[in-house]
């Protein structure tokens, strides 16, 4: 995601072929023993498992931005890391290296997703804390709750969180997604305390209302920054919705900025 250029999934087989051609070109004969031919055997139903699925561009870009060592390796080591059993008949192994692949995405997608939702709602909290400093004592006193309650958001939506991806996702579309978490909890909680139950039920509704925005069409005329359009466009085409404008639902919209 840090760049515009498209890696499809007809560029990872590719890569994914040359890998497979040099690591049998670099064995010699006298190294392929049962453990090598077990390796290739493993690596050759992932590359035949991605072929087989359907892959969107986005998680092609993933794949092959997070490779290390390079993409099979890494498969295989998520592979070993899981610890799953590889047996059975053909039929099998091809499900379970479909299976294996769906994971590893899984995984890398919510790495970055929530590396960059952090990374967002970080910035959204210092813009806020930095103009919050220059105001009169008694607006600082009044938005307290909201300079806790971001801070606390900010500790929920961390590395370990459990956020299904699908929820970050649509977090990242938000231009100020701290401010509608906020907004959210004050809105159906009004007389709750800040707590990481009530929070949590916040992010996860906050969430849910912007998956239903940009099933009806409405979500892009609420996302302003590049990056929130960005996100909007991948979250189309994870998850099919759609981007066509239509009248904004005005009922409960985020606020612009800390109480008065």
């Amino acid at each position: 995601m840090e760049n515009d250029d498209k890696f499809s999934k007809g560029d990872l087989l590719g890569q994914i072929d040359i890998e497979l051609a040099e690591t049998e070109e670099n064995t010699s004969f006298a190294k392929r023993d049962a453990g090598y031919f077990l390796r290739m055997e493993i690596m050759t139903y992932f590359r035949n498992a991605i072929y087989n699925m359907p892959i969107n561009d986005y998680h092609a870009g993933l794949i092959h931005d997070e490779a290390g060592t390079g993409i099979l390796d890494d498969l295989y080591t998520y592979w070993l890391e899981q610890s799953t059993e590889w047996r059975g008949t053909q039929r099998d192994k091809i499900e379970g290296a479909i299976d294996q692949v769906e994971n590893y995405i899984l995984f890398l997608e919510h790495h970055e997703l929530t590396q960059k939702l952090h990374e967002k709602a970080l910035n959204e909290a210092t813009a806020f804390n930095l103009e919050l400093i220059s105001k009169p004592a008694d607006t600082i006193l009044i938005n307290a709750r909201r300079f806790i309650a971001f801070d606390d958001i900010l500790r929920l939506i961390g590395p370990d969180n459990a956020i299904e991806n699908k929820d970050i996702l649509a977090l990242l579309t938000i231009d100020r997604p701290l401010a509608a978490v906020y907004e959210t909890f004050r809105y159906s909680m009004q007389n709750s305390e800040l707590s990481k139950a009530d929070l949590t039920a916040a992010v996860q509704r906050t969430a849910y209302n912007r998956a239903d925005e940009i099933q009806r069409g409405n979500a892009e005329l609420t996302a302003e920054a590049p990056d929130s359009r960005r996100w909007l466009s991948v979250y189309v085409s994870n998850y099919h919705g759609t981007t066509a404008a239509g009248r904004p639902n005005q009922e409960h919209e985020p606020d612009e900025g800390m109480e008065p």
